[in-house]
């Protein structure tokens, strides 16, 4: 669209030069937010929330498919991580090195010149044009809504309102 000009850019559909995933952040907003923050752009694989994110963030580090995750407790992953390193790792110590990984990859992407205020977003269309028609007739992401969903997102993983970690939070981790 870059190339092309003349406002093409608006059909670009995607996050961080990643196509959405599978979900219409329309419809799923929680799927939207997802897509915004996620550190490779517009991944369904990033986790709806701040736990499903922690899974996942671990899930990856294990090298191990996220699909099952309803199925398998994160007890069992613990079991099985012990019993491989020696550890004792608990569940708050599994959630603080799953929000180390999400802050790292974070602040590794802000480092390589990640503007998240500008780049945390969705393309305009999902603000803007509502669905024409079906039963979700007239539905759309308010941009507004979004906001105050990307804020609080921040607030809870350790960033300040511009989506940059914290020095409490980096210090933390």
């Amino acid at each position: 669209s870059q190339k092309i000009g003349n406002g093409s850019d608006r059909f670009a559909m995607h996050v961080k030069g990643l196509e959405l995933g599978g979900a219409n952040p329309i419809l799923h907003h929680d799927r939207g937010l997802q897509y915004a923050v996620c550190d490779r752009g517009g991944c369904h694989h990033y986790g709806l929330n701040i736990q499903e994110q922690n899974y996942r963030a671990w899930a990856d580090s294990l090298v191990v498919c996220t699909w099952h995750q309803p199925f398998i407790d994160i007890e069992l992953y613990l079991k099985m991580i012990n019993a491989a390193t020696g550890w004792d790792l608990s569940v708050d110590a599994w959630n603080k090195t799953a929000q180390r990984m999400l802050i790292l990859a974070r602040s590794y992407n802000i480092r390589e010149g990640t503007k998240p205020t500008e780049d945390d977003i969705l393309p305009r269309r999902i603000h803007e044009e509502p669905i024409t028609r079906g039963p979700k007739k007239g539905s759309y992401y308010p941009l507004e809504k979004f906001e105050k969903d990307r804020a609080t997102w921040y607030e809870n993983i350790g960033c300040d309102e511009n989506g940059i970690p914290t020095k409490k939070i980096l210090k933390e981790l």
